[in-house]
């Protein structure tokens, strides 16, 4: 019995993050893998994603229920960054980027962010819009720089927002809101 329960461990322990999660997700009646947007479960995964690749930065962070991706830089401050996705507890590393930051500047700091504010944002943007919780994403990067003044005017170097998309097969409805969830506005 001991070399079961020894084998046992062995076979599970690289996946105990999911293995918690999904006995908690049960708990709480939302099936066998956590929606995303949930806290905890967003908090963890972003903090995966931090420790993973070693950057507290990045250029943008999608949420799904089932998945958060990040383009994170290298080496925070410069520009060549890599792709990694969290998903049912663990982290995966993707490679490169497809498409690379145009400047280091659009990283942003992920602590920045009140990542608990997007669960109650969403909740509102499909309440308000009529549209299915279930297709929401939200993206969260920086705004385009607005300062027709500015040598940055036109890139992704503005305030860091929180871009919140919802659709079905009849219509799509786009809100956004600042890094702390306030000023949320539908587009």
């Amino acid at each position: 019995m001991l070399v079961f329960a020894a084998g046992a461990t062995a076979v599970i322990y690289p996946y105990r993050a999911a293995v918690v999660q999904s006995v908690q997700s049960l708990r709480a009646g939302d099936g066998l893998h956590p929606n995303l947007l949930h806290e905890p479960y967003l908090r963890q995964g972003i903090l995966a994603l931090a420790e993973r690749s070693g950057s507290p930065v990045a250029s943008e962070v999608v949420v799904r229920a089932e998945r958060i991706s990040a383009e994170i830089p290298l080496v925070p401050g410069q520009k060549a960054s890599d792709d990694w996705d969290y998903a049912r507890g663990s982290v995966e590393h993707d490679g490169a980027s497809t498409i690379q930051p145009a400047s280091a500047q659009e990283q942003f700091r992920l602590d920045a962010v009140a990542w608990e504010k997007l669960e109650p944002l969403v909740e509102r943007a499909a309440r308000e819009s009529g549209l299915p919780i279930e297709t929401a994403f939200v993206s969260v990067r920086r705004d385009v720089n607005t300062d027709i003044g500015s040598a940055s005017f036109g890139r992704q170097v503005g305030p860091i927002r929180l871009f919140i998309s919802l659709s079905n097969d009849y219509g799509n409805a786009y809100f956004t809101a600042d890094a702390k969830g306030g000023s949320f506005t539908q587009r």
